[in-house]
């Protein structure tokens, strides 16, 4: 009977001692994501801490890290934690978690969106790109959101080109400027596609036959480099030999209808045009007679035909003409 007695005696006590411990423990929970102030995280700034009041005020001054630079997101999960406590004399089966099984710490920083910054700097690429087809253009890799420094008031973002650039590839610089003192930059970088065009054969073109649209047409195609002139189809020459469809058509594969032979009469006869030569250009429609002033792109004689770019701009289109015996050239359509 004693016995019984002793035992149950010494089970009550432990059972007691179980209790009272639970009482003395931490119950820590834990938030998904938080966001602190100033540069040293503490336990408190972290989680929810109950429990005995003097290991609760213990365990929220604990030190979890600290923050090195801007921006910087810190991971912390329930091992950091109570490898922590341990350090303070706080046993780990006195804690009891609930909530997330970590929580990403961050600092609670004033940010400038990413899709700001890529938006400033697509508006100065479309600028710089605005004398060119371009098909496409598309932000490389992904500019997270740029957080400033504490302290920092309204900024300003500033678009320079980079000095590293190439014709598939722009690269923009966004400088961060506070009351006209540059503080940061990001490069924001784009792929870009052009859009060209060719003159192609429709279809198998015998030598000795007359380029028309019946046999060629214009293409786009896209590129990673721009082609500043558009394609000028060679309308009224020839084929100098047998072109194959879907052949691009280049100077090397067609000529004037005339003066290919040889020794002729008219290979004898001098140019009636000259390279370089201003010529006048005369545009028949509807009984109204129009004329205008090109420059030969070529030489050329009575009856053949020749390239001429109208105008003196630097994107002035180029077309192809006939030399009459007067001197005046009409296009060809």
């Amino acid at each position: 009977m004693r016995i019984k007695i002793f035992l149950f005696v010494i089970v009550s006590l432990a059972f007691a001692s179980e209790v009272r411990g639970e009482s003395d423990g931490l119950r820590i929970y834990l938030p998904r994501e938080t966001a602190i102030k100033g540069d040293s995280i503490r336990l408190g700034d972290v989680g929810i801490i109950c429990g005995d009041e003097v290991l609760v005020a213990a365990a929220g001054d604990v030190s979890l890290g600290k923050f090195r630079i801007t921006g910087q997101r810190i991971v912390i999960d329930k091992q950091t934690i109570l490898s922590r406590l341990a350090c303070e004399g706080v046993k780990g089966k006195k804690v009891l978690f609930s909530g997330a099984a970590k929580v990403i710490v961050k600092r609670d920083e004033k940010v400038i969106p990413g899709e700001r910054i890529v938006a400033v700097a697509r508006e100065f690429a479309d600028k710089q790109l605005g004398l060119y087809s371009v098909s496409s253009i598309t932000a490389i890799g992904v500019t997270g959101d740029h957080a400033l420094a504490e302290g920092v008031s309204d900024v300003e973002l500033l678009v320079e080109p980079s000095r590293y650039n190439k014709k598939s590839m722009l690269n923009v610089i966004v400088k961060i400027v506070e009351e006209g003192i540059e503080i940061d930059r990001c490069k924001v970088s784009f792929a870009i596609r052009y859009t060209n065009e060719k003159v192609v054969a429709k279809l198998d073109i015998p030598r000795g036959a007359v380029i028309s649209s019946d046999n060629v047409m214009v293409e786009t195609y896209e590129s990673s480099a721009p082609d500043s002139s558009k394609a000028v189809v060679p309308y009224g020459l020839v084929a100098k030999r047998a072109i194959i469809a879907g052949s691009v058509i280049s100077d090397r594969l067609v000529g004037p209808l005339q003066g290919q032979g040889h020794g002729s009469s008219v290979d004898a006869m001098q140019p009636a045009v000259k390279r370089r030569q201003i010529v006048a250009v005369k545009i028949e429609a509807g009984g109204l007679s129009i004329s205008s002033l090109g420059e030969a792109l070529g030489d050329g004689r009575v009856g053949e035909y020749i390239k001429v770019k109208m105008g003196t701009e630097r994107d002035s289109r180029t077309i192809i003409a006939k030399i009459h015996e007067n001197g005046i050239l009409k296009p060809v359509y």
